[in-house]
């Protein structure tokens, strides 16, 4: 046997399972209890392969193995075939536990930033959530207190601030909240050509917008340096479309009644008027007034409290051979200014001329010139958006003065009835003399609407008419009543 110097003192134990270090030829016989050998290769004989293992498992798995160890370390791997079975399964595993290691340390903080954001991320979503549900609620409320006449728009501005501060005020206080908290009134526009609807601010006080901002802080996401986001919350809401209060198509065939399609304002024929001549309308018809020009003819409309309107509009066509004079169109109108309120539209010498008045002062408008024996649509607004004059879709002329039909005109309002087709400049108080300006000419789709009216939609009820897609007064689009 050699003496292995250092390695004597491993010679008592390698005895235990019947190890012995070789002669010089450095072969390592590792004996089993059934005397079997392992090779220096790291190799068994067949009868070692079949019984040698069982003889380590004799002796408990563990010990089996940390013997083997012992052995192989005591030859050395200087001393070893590095190809052999034992040390490239030792590689292998080892290079497998440090590969997992590497992606384990590499993949946590991914995974750990993904979950990070998937959870704060959800949290966003439920606040964003939880505002548009308030400022939705905020604008419904709001909306309702511009229903009036004349809206109120600061009272909605309260309502939709105090829905807010139900919802949101735990977030952030009450100043905060204002601060961060943008509300608009204006109107809806409908696109012509897509049917998109939307929010114009600063056309009228029929819709209202409201825009709300939050902030919300991070948790996980903050230990990768993203400590907040702002939420958002908008939405808008506007008073349903409403048809006028009170409409005369001039559809009638036979008597003398025009019929209020809407309401239960019916009106009276009175002289020179002819029925079911071709209205603006395709399959409507319309009145033709004073067929001579020494006739005269009208229509009579008697007064009603649904027409002491601070805040509204008044819609007709007219189409006349004659451009030269003054014709009476529309008229709630008597001499002097009365309790206030007066409105008359007339036409003179080509331009069209709307005046209303107050209880002390007079107010007027009137258009560029007009040609003959052509349609042309006339609507006036008044109230709380100004005094205007629109004619055939547009906008032509107005004013500052926000007074109405009613007490906004500084009296107790106007009481006196409506005529078409005669001016009531001159007559006595709460009676149509028929006598001043008649017109000669053809008077179709009159209305009177509670509320003032935009440009578009104006356009859209001028261009509604022309195209024949009109129902009760108002554009019928997508199967909704709009103007």
């Amino acid at each position: 046997m050699i003496d292995y110097g250092p390695l004597d003192g491993l010679r008592a134990a390698l005895p235990v399972v019947g190890l012995s270090v070789g002669s010089t030829n450095r072969t390592l016989n590792t004996t089993t209890p059934k005397g079997q050998t392992i090779r220096e290769d790291g190799t068994q004989s067949v009868e070692s392969r079949r019984e040698g293992r069982p003889a380590c498992r004799s002796l408990g798995l563990s010990r089996c193995r940390a013997t083997e160890a012992v052995a192989l370390f005591a030859v050395g791997s200087s001393e070893m075939d590095q190809s052999g079975p034992m040390p490239k399964r030792l590689v292998r595993d080892n290079r497998r536990r440090a590969v997992t290691g590497v992606f384990v340390v590499v993949l946590l903080p991914v995974l750990f930033g993904f979950a990070a954001f998937a959870i704060d991320l959800g949290s966003r979503a439920v606040v964003q959530s939880e505002l548009q549900n308030a400022v939705d609620a905020a604008v419904l409320a709001g909306v309702q207190d511009l229903k009036g006449d004349p809206p109120d728009p600061d009272a909605a501005r309260l309502s939709v601030l105090d829905i807010l501060a139900r919802n949101v005020s735990y977030r952030q206080s009450a100043d905060d909240l204002a601060s961060r908290t943008t509300i608009e009134f204006g109107g809806v526009i409908i696109d012509a050509m897509t049917g998109e609807v939307v929010f114009e601010p600063g056309v009228g006080w029929e819709a209202i917008r409201v825009s709300v901002t939050s902030e919300q802080d991070y948790f996980f996401a903050a230990l990768l340096g993203v400590y907040s986001t702002t939420v958002t919350g908008m939405a808008s809401a506007s008073l349903m479309e409403r048809p006028p209060i009170a409409l005369w198509r001039m559809n009638e065939i036979v008597g003398t009644t025009a019929v209020d399609e809407v309401g239960t304002h019916d009106g009276q024929h009175f002289g020179d008027v002819d029925l079911s001549f071709a209205g603006v309308l395709p399959d409507n018809s319309a009145i033709r007034i004073a067929t001579g020009n020494d006739d005269i003819g009208y229509v009579e409309i008697p007064h009603s409290d649904d027409f002491l309107l601070d805040h509204g509009a008044v819609s007709f066509w007219f189409k006349t051979p004659n451009t030269a004079g003054r014709h009476g169109l529309f008229s709630k109108d008597s001499s002097g200014y009365d309790t206030g309120g007066h409105l008359d539209i007339h036409f003179h010498d080509d331009h069209v001329h709307a005046r209303i008045q107050s209880a002390t002062a007079s107010y007027a408008l009137s258009s560029t010139a007009l040609v003959s024996n052509v349609w042309h649509h006339v609507v006036v607004s008044f109230g709380v958006g100004g005094f205007k004059l629109f004619v055939d879709g547009s906008e032509v002329a107005s004013s500052t003065y926000t007074g109405g039909l009613g007490t906004t005109s500084g009296g107790a309002g106007n009481y006196e009835p409506i005529t078409l087709g005669v001016s009531q400049m001159g007559s006595g108080n709460q009676t149509s003399s028929g006598s001043y300006y008649p017109f000669h000419g053809r008077i179709d789709e009159v209305a009177i609407y509670n509320r003032g009216v935009t440009q578009r939609d104006v356009q859209w009820l001028y261009n509604a008419v022309l195209s024949g897609n009109v129902s009760n007064g108002a554009v019928v689009r997508d199967g909704l009543l709009r103007l």
